[in-house]
């Protein structure tokens, strides 16, 4: 306002405009291809999502309706122990599924936030004893080993929704090691938590795998040849569940073979409040 740009100040006026446009134009084109590769992501995501429902919904259907049509066209062809073993096949795909559409509902429900906990102090034991009864029809050749303790310990938890989490886990763990192997399940007191161990003697997981083992939609390769399928969302599921009870859950490799998964639940109800999901 008091005297004219001179020839050198215009010349560095236009050159910083130039670079402050030229700045702007590549943030504007960096955003534009970060979107892109945001809703590229979306729709692979949603893709594999399809997919995997497909494939975990197909497999039991199958099961279910080729033993129900074999029984009923061949009922009077087969023998008794033929039928209570297709029968008893039914039985563990109808509870798949039936748990499979479980976490899909409980996986809504964390991202709506609208996943309620209904806590109150549970026997350890009773809840073990449970999860034995839902899961022995489907151990195959594997044995499950729980642990056996002479004190009482309680958890202040909502059983339902923890038992969740044990089948999962275990339901994991049986899908990563070979027939006739060993899972366990143990426990122990610290403080104001009970912590649980679930191992297995399977091939463990890979390290890359370690960090994003509880992520939805993780396919984990054991090996080349070998790719375990479906949405993986068990794993998710069971860490959301967890932290909204105020507890942790990891995963590691053990010293010789296979792979545990530790989480805790409180025992006390100073370190939990109703409903709060921690996801």
């Amino acid at each position: 306002s008091e005297s004219d740009l001179t020839r050198q100040e215009k010349e560095f006026i236009q050159t910083s405009i130039l670079h402050m446009l030229t700045a702007l134009e590549r943030e504007k084109v960096s955003d534009e291809e970060e979107k892109t590769k945001i809703e590229i992501e979306k729709e692979r995501l949603k893709s594999a999502l399809l997919r995997s429902i497909s494939h975990d919904l197909r497999t039991p259907l199958t099961t279910l309706q080729s033993g129900t049509s074999f029984i009923h066209d061949s009922y009077d062809l087969i023998d008794e122990k033929t039928k209570k073993n297709m029968l008893l096949d039914i039985n563990n795909e109808t509870t798949r599924l039936s748990e499979f559409v479980d976490n899909l509902l409980n996986m809504t429900r964390l991202n709506a936030n609208q996943l309620k906990l209904k806590l109150k102090f549970e026997l350890v034991d009773d809840i073990l004893t449970e999860v034995f009864l839902r899961l022995y029809k489907r151990l195959g050749n594997h044995n499950l080993d729980i642990e056996k303790k002479d004190e009482i310990m309680y958890v202040y938890s909502d059983s339902a929704l923890l038992m969740q989490v044990f089948i999962n886990l275990v339901d994991n763990a049986i899908k990563h090691s070979p027939d006739n192997s060993n899972i366990k399940i143990n426990y122990n007191q610290l403080g104001n938590y009970i912590i649980f161990l679930i191992s297995d003697e399977g091939s463990g997981i890979q390290k890359e795998y370690i960090d994003s083992i509880f992520t939805d939609f993780v396919s984990i390769q054991v090996s080349k040849s070998d790719r375990i399928k479906g949405i993986g969302l068990g794993l998710s599921i069971s860490k959301a569940i967890i932290n909204a009870h105020g507890g942790e859950i990891t995963a590691y490799n053990n010293k010789d073979k296979g792979a545990t998964f530790k989480f805790t639940i409180p025992c006390v109800i100073n370190y939990v409040k109703k409903g709060d999901i921690k996801s």
